[in-house]
């Protein structure tokens, strides 16, 4: 972690969608990357997750790198999402 009186660097996720399982080996490659290029904070909005994904975040989340939090479709969006 970088010191405090240094720059500090978050990164913004949009809607990842991980149903299957096997993206989270990609996943947790790209989080260990991030956090040796010195970031300090993901923040990830997620649509579908697999559990093994979620298990996964949640360690992340718990080491204190990731912020999740569920993506919500709203507005004209809604209609695109739900096929309507």
């Amino acid at each position: 972690m970088r010191s405090q009186s240094g720059p500090r660097l978050a990164v913004c996720v949009k809607g990842i969608f991980y149903p299957d399982p096997s993206a989270v080996p990609r996943l947790v490659e790209w989080l260990e990357l991030q956090s040796i290029l010195g970031v300090e904070k993901v923040f990830l909005h997620y649509i579908s997750l697999s559990f093994e994904a979620m298990t996964m975040l949640r360690h992340y989340e718990q080491r204190g790198l990731v912020v999740l939090k569920e993506f919500v479709w709203t507005g004209p969006y809604l209609r695109y999402h739900s096929g309507a």
